[in-house]
């Protein structure tokens, strides 16, 4: 099948589908090139049979289409069998080939393999006409490149008038330093390529901002005031703002707007062409034509060029006039500050800015000072004497003469320094002001309102006469920098007694204003340095973006690492805290919550130091009010929980200790008694048994009752000995422990305790295996107490072992955490049940008939009173070891410390 239009491809294939049985509907899906699935073809089979009719739509215009479009309508889903089928490229899908079948079946293998082979067919015949568009494609851009390289050939043969252009204006350019001069033969040279043309040269003001004309050779017969606005309006703005040419039929153009303007009498077409120096547009250059010329692309290439030369010499003659002016300037401003510091008398320094504006502008100029002070004018102007030039300043106690008044009130409103190079010629003035100035022989004047922020001073005028060069933009530059000066200067004049008033009371009060801010600010440096919350900053990805020292020092991590990318914020939380932390953290986030306090959660630490840590939290902010983050300050109460448990327990063994005190009294008391009398029974008895001896060998019943009851006696004595015993333990687990430290070595105290219990080892037949580390150092621990708990440990084992066994004792450094020793005692009797393990250092749990479980409760109380630890745990093979951690450096050395 040779198809190479898209559409009939797809209208072929699907025909060729909907003439299989059961389909009802086909549709083909393309990638366009946003990678966005297009239907570009579908048809189905209307109607009953033998009626059947094929609808089908091509629309292989969508792909190449710009805009996303929909020719699908949505309706309600048919339940039918539907085949997907991709469309392959060589390592890519380029579309799915979708089947409908009129109803659901579960086609057979060849059914399938039908449909299959369709679609790789229809993926070769679609990878053919791309092939083709793209030959198509190549050739026309071959054919492209072919017309350019002619086109440029062409265009190569005209560079060598275009350079001789460019040349030309650049040397007529360079040539010349005075910028008009500079304009006028650049003028001249594009009147010279470009015949019968009249020109206008807009250049940027810096000043302003503004562009402005600054050279022309139209007549005002041709270009009026409101000619010139209009093209300023309408086509400067144009070429400024679209920065390249514009070509303007202005005959056709005002046709069709139904306008006679008055430009198009005159003139046929207009060209602008913008003044570029690197990126900044530097101005605009305007050629009007009474005749339609063509200008062609080589015409407009080489007014292009010419207008780049001009618009680069534009900027460099810019940054040459501001690098003098900025000197000048400079000078001019420092030498006046010194000058208006010498005094700060007002007419004084009225007179010096007067002076200083002569100095600058030159001999043929004079300078008037208008202010609103009690020195309303003074004027400064060279004069020569005696073959010396200098300056003479006249102060006039009112303005004089009357013209020279209406002067300074028409200029005095503007808000805008006023330049006029030509009285006679400018329209900035009125009539009647020309005619002042024509009176007091002024051709030329530069206008300065004197004001500071805008507080109206004065005016500062220079003036020259007819037979002196025109004022220019630098002198306006300099007297706008003049008056800035001239302006500090007056209001500094004005608010010198004010300020030597109020220095005093000004020098009081700052110092006590010093004094008060050093003061807060060292208390507020104090303040930060010691304090010991945590300062966080958390941001909406979850990673720090601020720690303070307190976080670095609690967490054991550096401001690096936990400020890092990687490191989640909520890594340092305990695992089984984080569904906490997490929940108010989103809450905030939210903006759920304004605040939330008090959150308690456990802190990790490298050094496997825990600290609980109580979080307050609120979000972070933008301008905008867009949350950024959450802040968190957090304080450590671990001490406080540690503190508050053992009050807690403190409380509960007080209330205990109470009890069993009065508990032990109320049976102690019998108990003495009841002991005594026995005592007395059994000594009776004995001393009875011993006087009827002969009687009672020949009465062999009586000598049996009698040595029974005896036997009950003893055992009645030994069970009041044995409560007796419960009692005094229970005194000594609930009175309170004092710990009296001094260095001790503990393979000496295990040695000891092990002796106390030798002849119960031996009657029980247990081996003894010891490991002592004998380098171990000396430790701060309360022997006694420590002796206590490895007796209280030693005799449970050894009750764990009546039959025999082995019973190991070990002492060494901790590999588990650095500083502590580590002190095992093992048995391999029964062992401990793994649902009691956790409940053998409560208090009274036992599991012996006789035990009063307080013996390693005892224990558990002496360890953590040395801030250790003590657990048990089942050996693998048999019996249970109880590990001792007690560490190496106390805090509490040498010193009693009750618990």
């Amino acid at each position: 099948m040779a198809l190479s239009d898209p559409d009939d491809l797809y209208e072929s294939y699907i025909l060729n589908i909907l003439d299989i049985d059961h389909v009802k509907k086909a549709e083909i899906f393309l990638f366009n090139n946003n990678n966005q699935l297009i239907l570009v073809a579908s048809g189905r089979n209307t109607g009953q049979e033998p009626f059947i009719q094929k609808e089908i739509k091509t629309n292989s215009y969508l792909l190449k289409s710009t805009r996303e479009s929909n020719l699908r309508r949505i309706k309600r889903p048919i339940v039918s069998s539907v085949f997907a089928i991709p469309l392959q490229d060589t390592d890519s899908i380029i579309g799915f080939l979708y089947i409908h079948l009129n109803k659901i079946l579960i086609p057979a293998k060849d059914y399938l393999n039908n449909f299959y082979f369709t679609g790789i067919q229809l993926s070769a015949k679609l990878k053919e006409v791309r092939l083709d568009d793209e030959i198509k494609e190549l050739k026309h851009k071959l054919q492209s490149l072919s017309v350019i390289n002619t086109e440029s050939q062409r265009r190569i043969t005209s560079l060598s008038k275009e350079l001789f252009a460019i040349t030309a204006i650049s040397t007529k350019i360079n040539q010349s330093v005075h910028f008009d001069q500079s304009l006028q033969k650049s003028m001249a040279v594009i009147r010279k390529v470009f015949r019968e043309s009249r020109m206008l040269i807009y250049t940027l003001n810096l000043g302003t901002g503004k562009h402005e004309l600054s050279a022309s050779d139209c007549a005002e017969s041709e270009l009026n005031p409101l000619l010139l606005k209009n093209i300023e309006k309408t086509y400067l703005t144009e070429v400024i703002s679209l920065s390249r040419p514009i070509m303007k039929d202005l005959t056709s153009e005002y046709q069709e707007k139904g306008e006679k303007h008055e430009l198009a009498k005159h003139f046929k077409t207009l060209i602008a062409v913008p003044l570029k120096s690197k990126e900044a547009t530097m101005g605009a250059v305007f050629l009007l034509n009474r005749t339609h010329l063509p200008y062609d692309q080589d015409s407009m290439r080489l007014l292009s060029g010419m207008a780049n030369i001009m618009g680069m010499a534009i900027e460099n003659k810019h940054l040459y006039r501001q690098n003098l002016q900025k000197k000048n300037e400079a000078s001019f401003l420092f030498q006046s500050i010194i000058k208006f510091n010498e005094k700060l008398d007002l007419k004084e320094t009225l007179k010096s800015v007067a002076q200083k504006g002569a100095e600058f502008t030159g001999k043929k100029c004079s300078v008037y000072l208008f202010s609103e002070t009690g020195a309303p004018l003074i004027k400064s102007t060279y004069v020569t004497r005696s073959g010396e030039n200098m300056i003479e300043s006249s102060l006039f106690e009112k303005i004089i003469p009357q013209k020279l008044k209406e002067i300074y009130r028409f200029f005095i409103p503007k808000d805008r320094s006023v330049l006029i190079t030509n009285v006679n010629r400018s329209r900035r003035i009125t009539m009647e002001i020309r005619h002042y100035c024509r009176e007091l022989e002024i051709h030329s004047l530069v206008a300065i309102v004197l004001r500071v922020r805008k507080k109206k001073l004065g005016l500062l005028l220079f003036i020259r006469s007819k037979d002196e060069l025109p004022f220019d933009k630098d002198d306006l530059s300099f007297g706008e920098a003049l008056a800035s000066a001239a302006s500090l200067a007056i209001e500094n004049a004005r608010a010198y007694t004010a300020s030597l008033e109020m220095s005093d009371f000004l020098e009081q009060k700052i110092t006590e204003k010093s004094t008060q801010i050093q003061q807060l600010q060292e208390k507020q440096k104090n303040r930060v340095e010691n304090r010991k919350d945590i300062v966080f900053r958390v941001n909406n990805k979850n990673r720090y973006v601020f720690v303070n020292k307190a976080m670095e020092l609690l967490t054991g991590l550096s401001k690096e690492e936990l400020c890092h990318q990687d490191f989640p914020a909520d890594l340092v939380v305990a695992e089984e805290d984080r569904g906490q932390v997490n929940y108010y953290f989103r809450k905030i986030v939210r903006k759920e919550l304004p605040l939330a306090r008090g959150i308690e959660y456990r802190q990790l630490n490298r050094k496997g130091e825990d600290h609980i840590i109580s979080l307050t939290i609120y979000p972070e902010t933008d301008e905008s009010g867009t949350i950024l983050g959450v802040e968190g300050v957090g304080i450590d109460i671990s001490e406080k929980k540690r503190l508050e448990t053992e009050l807690k327990k403190a409380r509960e063994l007080a209330l205990l200790g109470e009890f069993s005190s009065a508990v032990a009294h109320q049976i102690r008391n019998p108990l003495g008694n009841i002991l005594m009398g026995t005592k007395l029974l059994e000594k009776a008895l004995i001393q009875e048994s011993r006087s009827s001896l002969p009687a009672m060998q020949k009465n062999d019943c009586n000598n049996s009752d009698k040595l029974v009851l005896g036997s009950i006696f003893t055992n009645l004595s030994e069970g009041i000995q044995n409560l007796n015993r419960v009692v005094t333990e229970l005194l000594e687990y609930t009175k309170t422990l004092k710990l009296s430290f001094c260095l001790q070595r503990i393979d000496i105290i295990l040695e000891e305790t092990l002796e106390i219990f030798r002849d119960d080892i031996k009657n029980n037949q247990i081996e003894v295996e010891k490991n002592y580390d004998h380098e171990l150092p000396l430790i701060h621990i309360d022997a006694l107490l420590v002796g206590q708990v490895f007796r209280n440990v030693i005799h449970n084992s050894i009750q764990a072992m009546s039959d025999g066994g082995i019973l190991k004792v070990c002492c060494g450094y901790s590999r588990q955490i650095k500083g502590y020793l580590n002190i095992q005692i093992s048995d391999n009797g029964q062992g401990i049940n793994p649902s009691e393990i956790d409940k053998i250092f409560r208090p009274f749990f036992t599991t012996k008939d006789s035990g009063t479980g307080l013996g390693l409760s005892l224990a558990y109380r002496i360890v953590e009173a040395h801030q250790g630890c003590i657990w048990a745990s089942n050996n693998a093979d048999k019996g249970s070891t109880i590990h001792i951690l007690l560490p190496l450096n106390q805090t509490v050395n040498l010193r009693k410390q009750q618990i």
